[in-house]
């Protein structure tokens, strides 16, 4: 059996390829691009041909055609190159809805549409690319594409954050206190451990006064959340006196019945480490009268602790005794 190719009988007759067959000869026709195969004349799968022609000087009838559609279908309608949404409250995904693919074809007929994935469906974070496919009765087929873009913009939640305020006192003779917490925990709508960042770690040394421990939770879209603990550290701790001065005996100054007192002033150490502030009751180089007065010395810290040191000062007549 041959196959024979010619163009030369029936070019006004359309645009498509035309398949025959009588008992001895198998053929193809190429029809003229004017007239498609869904024709009056020529029509797909065994169609009709108001005249027999003649091919290879043999005649062909109406029932001995068969036309064949390589032409895909068309969409009239597919959804944007790119949808975005951002996900839905404290979900990890977002339904995302569409106007459904339209497809036409040469032949008349409805296209078959099927899709990887269907309008109102849950996307997750990130891109996702849909793809709707258009089939039409003799295979052909098209594809249309649009990609799904899920935005994550919700901030992580923090399930536990320490009290807004932790109070010490200076750990004994220190100028600081070591404070600990429990570790902040964190939570995120994507389903993600967000990443947790502190200035300060539970157990860290803090000194006198107020600091502010601030930590921040990340989830994996940047979005962030932060959680402050203040940290007071108190000194209650009063300034040691290492050095009191002694108790002493004084004339008083000739013609009067008064003495100049002279002393030393009292030493002492803090665990804060600062300068302290020494006052003594009456100060040195102060006119004290005849008797016994009581000096009353008192060292101060900056933190209000006082540390104290009593002495006697016994003033006499001069002449009194000798």
């Amino acid at each position: 059996m041959k196959m024979h190719e010619s163009q030369s009988h029936v070019r006004a007759h359309g645009g498509q390829v035309v398949q025959g067959k009588d008992t001895n000869i198998a053929w193809r026709w190429t029809l003229s691009p004017k007239d498609p195969c869904r024709s009056t004349s020529v029509r797909i799968g065994g169609s009709k041909l108001d005249t027999p022609v003649l091919v290879d000087n043999s005649l062909v009838g109406s029932n001995d055609l068969n036309c064949i559609d390589n032409e895909a279908p068309a969409f009239e309608h597919c959804p944007a190159s790119l949808i975005t949404r951002n996900t839905d409250p404290g979900q990890p995904t977002a339904m995302i809805n569409w106007g459904n693919p339209i497809a036409i074809d040469n032949s008349d007929g409805i296209p078959t549409i099927t899709c990887n994935y269907k309008s109102g469906a849950n996307f997750t974070i990130g891109e996702t690319a849909v793809n709707c496919v258009a089939v039409d009765a003799s295979g052909n087929s098209k594809e249309c594409q649009f990609r799904v873009r899920v935005t994550d913009n919700e901030v992580p939640e923090f399930e536990h954050c320490p009290a807004s305020l932790i109070t010490r006192n200076t750990d004994p003779g220190q100028p600081t206190a070591m404070i600990n917490w429990g570790n902040p925990i964190a939570i995120d709508n994507s389903g993600g451990i967000p990443t947790i960042t502190c200035n300060y770690q539970s157990g860290a040394i803090f000194t006198i006064g107020d600091a502010a421990v601030n930590c921040v939770a990340v989830d994996a879209s940047g979005n962030s959340k932060e959680c402050q603990i203040r940290i007071r550290v108190t000194d209650v701790e009063p300034p040691v006196v290492t050095s009191c001065p002694a108790n002493q005996e004084m004339v008083t100054v000739p013609g009067q019945i008064t003495a100049i007192a002279v002393y030393q002033t009292p030493t002492s150490t803090d665990n804060s480490g600062d300068a302290l502030n020494v006052t003594c009751n009456p100060p040195s180089d102060s006119e004290i009268p005849i008797g016994q007065t009581k000096v009353t010395c008192v060292v101060q810290d900056r933190s209000g602790n006082n540390g104290t040191c009593d002495f006697h000062i016994d003033v006499i007549l001069k002449g009194m005794y000798n």
